[in-house]
């Protein structure tokens, strides 16, 4: 799965255009660099994306010993509530719908394995002269009420071209009206839900907030989050029935881990820092400190050491591998990459995501940066974000001299 082309108008700082196709990002690669001035709109950029593919949360109402409530219900991607809505819409103009389009290849193997029974049927809407389908979104975010209420409404999607979504002049969905007439899937709603379900949590954003934290121990943690990591990780040790997730963990850290031994002679200074990091031998124990606090423990010969004594770049880099470990989704989206990471090791985190595309893990990845490091290498897709004096962002394609002028010396 991966994005090849997307537009959007009216969310945060990106703002409407008499011409549709000038906010239109087209040429997106398997990586795609983005790069800007602080507060440019990179950032909004990722969470456009990101917000797009997660399921939309609705209620539902359930009864419990004979009382009626309500509780929290994911719905699918593509409509519904969207939630914590203040402040996305351009200005605050909530009476401007967002509108979005997105492009997307998906290859026949992808889309046979997401378990969709009428792959057979849905085929005939393919080309056969490629081994992938071309899947269009095109919709709107619009508010619901004067301040935090929207809904995502999908107007309409197509594969190869053919619809397979639309919406009447009573605004009610018609299904797969491109398939041929013998097609079962001829107005089936309940196929084309099951269909795009493959693309809920399609993404994974990594905000910049990365940092771990100290943790009070607490055995009622499930969830994975850079604040709540070690009580995560911890728990997930001691439950048998996800023990063996904590040793596949292990063993993803361990593979795709920065390597001490180098084969380039350059790096020579560096293997001695390296030795003495927690991923040349990765086996994590647990201790609980007086103050109740839990830590992550490594062992070094003798002696074990916490997590938080080692630089806060080993722990981003803890935090990304288990993040990518943990996630199904397919198009990563990582804000500042280099943070806190040496230059080298910048390097070496760009190589694991390329392993992991190699490997078939992950399909994408979008990051943005400020690092000189990435404007020595043009070995993936560059984009530039710039802001007005209006407040209205722009993402274009980059040319080496506007990329060069950027990252160009201060004196």
């Amino acid at each position: 799965m991966k994005i090849t082309r997307l537009s959007v108008t009216n969310y945060k700082s990106f703002s409407t255009s008499n011409n549709p196709t000038d906010d239109e990002i087209t040429g997106l690669s398997n990586i795609n660099m983005v790069y800007g001035y602080n507060n440019s709109g990179k950032s909004n950029l990722l969470k456009f994306i990101h917000q797009i593919f997660q399921p939309k949360i609705g209620l539902k109402e359930i009864t419990v010993e004979g009382q009626k409530m309500k509780t929290d219900e994911e719905l699918t991607f593509w409509r519904g509530p969207v939630t914590n809505s203040p402040f996305i819409f351009h200005k605050n103009n909530r009476n401007n719908s967002i509108a979005f389009a997105i492009t997307l290849r998906v290859s026949h193997e992808e889309i046979k394995h997401s378990g969709f029974t009428q792959y057979k049927e849905l085929s005939e809407l393919f080309s056969a002269t490629h081994d992938y389908a071309t899947f269009f979104f095109e919709g709107e975010i619009r508010k619901i009420d004067d301040y935090d209420t929207a809904e995502m409404v999908l107007l309409n999607a197509k594969i190869n071209n053919k619809a397979i979504y639309s919406l009447d002049n009573s605004k009610r969905g018609v299904y797969f009206e491109g398939a041929p007439k013998n097609n079962i899937l001829k107005a089936d709603a309940t196929a084309f839900l099951n269909l795009l379900s493959f693309f809920n949590n399609a993404t994974l954003f990594l905000d910049n907030n990365r940092y771990f934290i100290n943790e009070a121990i607490d055995k009622r943690i499930q969830n994975f989050s850079a604040h709540t990591f070690k009580n995560w990780l911890y728990n997930l040790s001691l439950n048998p029935r996800k023990n063996q997730v904590f040793d596949q963990l292990n063993a993803f850290i361990k593979k795709y881990k920065i390597s001490p031994a180098s084969a380039n002679p350059d790096d020579a200074i560096f293997s001695e820092a390296e030795k003495n990091s927690p991923f040349s031998n990765f086996n994590p124990e647990f201790a609980i400190l007086e103050n109740d606090t839990i830590e992550i423990m490594f062992r070094r010969g003798r002696d074990r050491f916490p997590l938080s004594s080692f630089g806060t770049g080993i722990q981003q880099l803890l935090y990304i591998l288990t993040a990518l470990y943990t996630s199904n989704a397919r198009i990563i989206l990582i804000e500042e990459l280099e943070l806190n990471l040496s230059p080298r090791y910048q390097r070496e985190l760009f190589n694991i995501l390329r392993s992991l595309i190699d490997d078939n893990r992950i399909d994408q990845v979008f990051f943005t940066t400020h690092s000189k490091y990435f404007h020595h290498r043009s070995d993936f897709s560059i984009y530039e974000v710039t802001i007005n004096n209006q407040g209205v962002s722009k993402v274009v394609k980059a040319t080496k001299t506007k990329k060069s002028l950027f990252f160009r010396e201060i004196e």
